[in-house]
């Protein structure tokens, strides 16, 4: 069961590489709603293993990107992970909104397998995010994955402007 799970993933990483080249052409910048894009990108995974937390709640989650591009990005990220442990039973995803830029962690169990191509991914990865300013670390913290993907927000209106001072 383990290497036909690996080959899903595989398989699934390969149709987003070509959708991201197939696609980047027409790809246009524009504010889309980071919230919209993992709601996409968990109908294509166990929605189940995955737990997705707002960290810092502040609702206006909108980044500068192409939201095709974007779900798939984040399709890979997740296949990357479940691919270096087949058995993963869990994904955390935090999202944190900073100064003019939201912060994505994803943690995930232990690092059994090390990917030979993980590096030419990521780098692959980190170039199309390279047009809106974003980019994507990967690193292991003791035995643990975590990724960071950070995305630049679109210039949004702050929620205190309708308020009434006298």
């Amino acid at each position: 069961i383990c290497l036909v799970l690996r080959n899903k993933y595989n398989t699934d990483l390969l149709n987003r590489i070509v959708f991201i080249g197939i696609n980047i052409a027409a790809a246009s910048s524009q504010a889309v709603s980071l919230l919209d894009c993992f709601e996409q990108t968990l109908k294509q995974f166990d929605s189940r293993q995955i737990a997705v937390r707002i960290e810092r709640d502040k609702p206006l989650l909108d980044v500068l990107s192409d939201s095709k591009i974007l779900v798939s990005i984040i399709g890979m990220v997740i296949c990357l992970l479940k691919l270096e442990n087949t058995s993963l039973k869990k994904i955390g995803v935090g999202l944190r909104r900073r100064g003019g830029y939201v912060s994505i962690r994803f943690t995930a169990g232990k690092v059994r397998t090390q990917l030979n191509y993980q590096k030419d991914l990521i780098d692959f990865i980190n170039h199309i995010l390279s047009y809106n300013g974003s980019r994507l670390s990967w690193s292991q913290k003791s035995l643990s994955r975590t990724a960071y993907l950070r995305l630049r927000l679109s210039n949004q209106m702050p929620l205190s402007y309708n308020e009434y001072n006298e």
